[in-house]
């Protein structure tokens, strides 16, 4: 067996896992729409929004929903850093948005799902 196949092996997503990994990608989506017109509110205002509801309806239409939870997604502006935007993810408790990064993943599945909107 070869090493590209064993790694698809490895790593693919289970039919346990396939629901997980499909939501995560819809967070990710919907994370991706809040920190680009995030991004864009602050080059009109020269600030991150103090909150979500401030993109809509210049920015987006709707605010993008939570796919685990069935509501908006969080957001955490504490002004000491670019904001963080977030999913609840499987335990649907708002955690604080922890970031997701390889430290928080190692070994567990991070509480929360969380991408800053950098600055850069």
């Amino acid at each position: 067996m070869s090493h590209l196949v064993l790694a698809r092996l490895m790593f693919a997503p289970t039919a346990e896992t396939f629901p997980m990994a499909v939501d995560r990608g819809e967070v990710k989506l919907q994370a991706i729409k809040l920190i680009l017109a995030g991004q864009a509110y602050r080059r009109t205002h020269g600030t991150f929004p103090k909150e979500l509801d401030l993109l809509v309806p210049e920015y987006l239409d709707e605010l993008p929903i939570d796919p685990y939870d069935g509501k908006p997604m969080k957001y955490r502006n504490t002004g000491d850093g670019p904001p963080i935007v977030y999913s609840v993810l499987k335990n649907q408790i708002d955690d604080g948005g922890k970031e997701y990064n390889y430290e928080t993943r190692v070994g567990r599945d991070p509480l929360d799902y969380g991408l800053r909107m950098l600055t850069e």
